[in-house]
């Protein structure tokens, strides 16, 4: 299923992205965490990226993961001899950088 091309994309929809860029960050990055919806596989539930937001200027970066289980998103491992056992746990990494 992997190869069809409305699951090519995994989907993050923030809640409240507004508060934080409103936050007062200046250089030095600051912890921070985003919750919302990710969907993965038309599959929709909640989960938080935590990381960190920095601010150069009207420049933004933030950089965060989210830990999230396969079987909530109903993500399945074939079962053959050539393939390892491979943990629930999927870390998703994001490194986003934008103006103001």
């Amino acid at each position: 299923e992997s190869e069809k091309p409305e699951y090519e994309f995994v989907e993050f929809r923030p809640v409240n992205l507004a508060a934080l860029l409103a936050a007062n960050v200046e250089a030095m990055p600051v912890p921070i965490g985003i919750p919302g919806s990710l969907v993965i596989r038309g599959v929709a539930k909640p989960a938080t990226f935590r990381g960190t937001i920095e601010r150069k200027g009207d420049m933004h970066r933030i950089i965060a993961e989210a830990i999230v289980s396969r079987a909530e998103f109903g993500l399945t491992i074939p079962s053959v001899p050539s393939v390892a056992s491979v943990a629930d746990a999927i870390t998703l990494r994001a490194d986003i950088v934008f103006s103001q």
